[in-house]
């Protein structure tokens, strides 16, 4: 039933992407609204999936690398749809909603119910703990996204060339903001799911900070967004620069997510 829900789940964001790319290429009239529609109905049955999984299971879908992923993508989709109603501007909601889609065929693909779970996931601490790291991620992912998008529009602009993205996308101030508030985003609440994943993990494992992959991993990705916190602050990083910084940081989350997570063992192997 599970898997059934959550490919039709999968489904709905594909018509939603499909209505958003249709609409950036053509601008026709109606595949604005049919796209914002449609995506408000994605988001509400990917929660609709989470809550049957809660019930059905007893525990928040956090336990496995695909179960994470699923709930990445629903916290990602939210926060951009609350941005779109925020900001009433949904052009770059094209590439946004390509990732969103690939992330969440990942997770589908390699979801797996039958996977022996450790105890410990089931606390509710160590749940917010990941929740919040979660959250965190979303903040990066939309910064990410920003942020190639400025690349692509700055190219466009210096080659003079007034291509598809120079005609719908807005300017480079706006993925600038955009990138900055969301880096802030995830910088909080990556740093309130460290503190607490530590706290709480002190107590139940005997391991050094310094032997966990994942955990350096965290604390690397952090420093560099935090770099690119002060140096926006101190007005040395802006424009092209911020926006490497945080696609660079963003595919170091990639990595330590779907490959050390899975392949390197470490305390956060849970299986």
């Amino acid at each position: 039933m599970l898997t059934l829900i959550q490919w039709i789940v999968f489904l709905v964001y594909a018509l939603t992407t499909f209505f958003y790319w249709y609409d950036f290429i053509t601008e026709k009239n109606g595949f604005e609204k049919k796209g914002f529609y449609t995506f408000a109905i994605a988001v509400l049955s990917h929660l609709g999936l989470l809550v049957y999984f809660i019930y059905d299971i007893g525990r928040l879908p956090i336990a496995t690398v695909s179960e994470a992923l699923g709930t990445f993508v629903w916290i990602t989709a939210s926060l951009y749809f609350l941005l779109e109603l925020r900001w009433k501007e949904r052009s770059h909601g094209v590439l946004i909603l390509s990732v969103i889609l690939i992330l969440l065929g990942n997770s589908n693909l390699t979801f797996n119910i039958s996977t022996e779970i450790n105890p410990i996931l089931y606390d509710v601490k160590f749940e917010i703990h990941v929740f919040a790291m979660l959250l965190g991620y979303s903040g990066f992912a939309l910064s990410f996204i920003a942020s190639i998008l400025h690349l692509i529009l700055a190219r466009e602009i210096q080659k003079k060339e007034q291509g598809l993205f120079y005609r719908r996308l807005p300017s480079l101030a706006y993925f600038e903001r955009i990138s900055a508030a969301a880096i802030n985003v995830g910088l909080l609440f990556t740093g309130i799911g460290f503190v607490l994943g530590y706290y709480f993990a002190a107590q139940v494992w005997n391991f050094k900070i310094y032997t966990d992959p994942k955990i350096i991993m965290v604390i690397v990705t952090w420093l560099i967004y935090f770099v690119h916190f002060i140096g926006r602050r101190m007005g040395k990083i802006r424009g092209q620069r911020a926006a490497l910084i945080s696609v660079i940081g963003f595919c170091l989350i990639l990595f330590s997510f779907l490959i050390i997570s899975t392949l390197v063992p470490g305390a956060h192997q849970f299986g």
